[in-house]
């Protein structure tokens, strides 16, 4: 007579980690999800077992699992645990997502984890989220490298050495030049700054007058520029020309595709 086999889900495998009190099988496991079932298996547990989760794992892990969920989703979860444990992982997302997360929030919960997180990421955030969602402001992140336009490619390429853990989290393809007060200049492509010698400034090298937009440029007109030029990320600028942000194409897509289901 056969044995019965007993086919155990994602999300029992889940609670069964989370009882066994092992953090880093938990966040093993929760690295090798598949991307498309991270929601589906986070909605399955019960609301002790995704509490004890989001407090077990590290924030970094909690943060990339909810790159996964839609963004009333990770607010509620997020928002039921302590302020300063939500604020941890709240910092660990990337900037368009804190804005879009804490946006679904009550506004209290919002302020409350506001305040515990790092003075200059909370200001992003809460810059992030006066943007309107169809807009340049609404989905651009602040995670961008740019330098005074007089510092030499020598400083640069230390700079980029020595801040590399940092600057892996970026998805980073060029590098901006501002002015003195913050003014958009230009731009130099990472493979310049390799090729050619360290003692020249960045504006000796640096693309003049890069294309841009504005923070209130619309998703539509972004996707009609994205069409129109072959770049995968432009600078974002304020009213006074300063750079804010960049916008990567994939998120214009995003957004693009999002107003066209409503």
């Amino acid at each position: 007579m056969h044995e019965e086999q007993i086919t155990v889900t994602l999300w029992e495998q889940v609670e069964q980690i989370i009882n066994s009190g092992n953090v880093e099988h938990l966040e093993a496991f929760l690295q090798l999800l598949p991307p498309g079932e991270v929601a589906y298996t986070l909605s399955r547990l019960d609301e002790d077992h995704q509490t004890r989760l989001l407090a077990m794992a590290d924030p970094e892990a909690v943060a990339d699992l909810m790159e996964h969920l839609v963004d009333h989703q990770a607010a509620d979860l997020i928002e039921e645990l302590p302020a300063d444990r939500a604020a941890a992982i709240v910092e660990e997302m990337d900037s368009d997502d804190q804005a879009d997360v804490l946006a679904e929030m009550a506004e209290h919960e919002a302020m409350a984890i506001l305040e515990k997180m790092d003075p200059v990421e909370a200001a992003d955030a809460r810059r992030l989220r006066n943007y309107a969602g169809d807009t340049a402001g609404g989905v651009m992140v602040t995670e961008y490298i740019s330098f005074i336009g007089d510092q030499r490619i020598d400083q640069v390429v230390d700079d980029l050495r020595r801040n590399a853990e940092k600057y892996t989290e970026y998805d980073v393809r060029y590098v901006y030049v501002i002015s003195d007060l913050g003014k958009l200049l230009g731009v130099v492509r990472l493979r310049d700054l390799l090729l050619i010698p360290g003692r020249q400034s960045l504006e000796a090298i640096m693309i003049r007058d890069p294309v841009a937009v504005h923070v209130d440029t619309s998703v539509d007109d972004m996707e009609d520029m994205f069409d129109h030029y072959d770049f995968s990320v432009v600078p974002v600028v304020d009213n006074q020309e300063r750079l804010v942000g960049v916008v990567h194409h994939v998120a214009v897509q995003e957004a693009h595709g999002e107003a066209s289901d409503r």
